[in-house]
């Protein structure tokens, strides 16, 4: 079943991706603010009878709007925080991709196309089934996110500098993994 290493790396994966749906969350809120802000002077280019229709049309579309972006089971929020997990999780496999193309170009020159697609694909397919299994798999993350709601401040800010170091250590991995797939193809002893 499952064992300490296995449940960490899923908890980890859980919380870093319920940060990321938390601040998804905060730029669609600020979003609607700002555009509110910004067009909200416009009203009054409009008739009363207008401007009253538009109110009660919004207290009909905001709830609706509101579920549509925040919903935590498949609202557009959630959807980002997929996509950046996925991207910034791939950056720390992607490393190996890159470090084993530098070494595949070095010791046999111009890879074919398969290789090339194998040597990326195989870090990255290793690592994203149990990436997958972790969060997707029977909705996982779901609970966890129940589990989370009920932390603390000190737990939430602990983590949401967590997520924060995670996404600069993946996009270090991955301009790291260039340069080191350069060197190492370029390197002559």
């Amino acid at each position: 079943m499952h064992n300490k290493k296995t449940d960490k790396f899923e908890y980890f994966l859980n919380a870093v991706h319920y940060c990321m749906w938390l601040r998804e969350k905060k730029v669609y809120r600020f979003g609607r603010k700002a555009c509110d802000r910004l067009f909200s002077p416009l009203q009054y280019l409009f008739t009363e009878k207008f401007r009253k229709r538009y109110h009660e049309r919004r207290q009909k579309t905001d709830p609706q709007w509101d579920n549509s972006y925040l919903n935590s089971k498949d609202g557009f929020c959630v959807d980002w925080a997929h996509h950046w997990l996925g991207y910034f999780s791939a950056c720390y496999p992607g490393f190996i991709s890159f470090v084993l193309l530098g070494l595949g170009t070095r010791w046999f020159g111009r890879l074919p196309s398969l290789v090339v697609i194998a040597l990326i694909a195989i870090p990255l397919g290793s690592f994203y089934i149990p990436f997958y299994k972790a969060l997707y798999s029977k909705d996982r993350y779901l609970k966890y996110f129940k589990k989370f709601e009920k932390e603390d401040e000190q737990w939430h800010r602990k983590w949401s500098r967590i997520t924060t170091l995670f996404c600069v250590g993946a996009a270090l991995m991955f301009v790291g993994g260039i340069v080191a797939m350069i060197v190492i193809d370029q390197y002559k002893p």
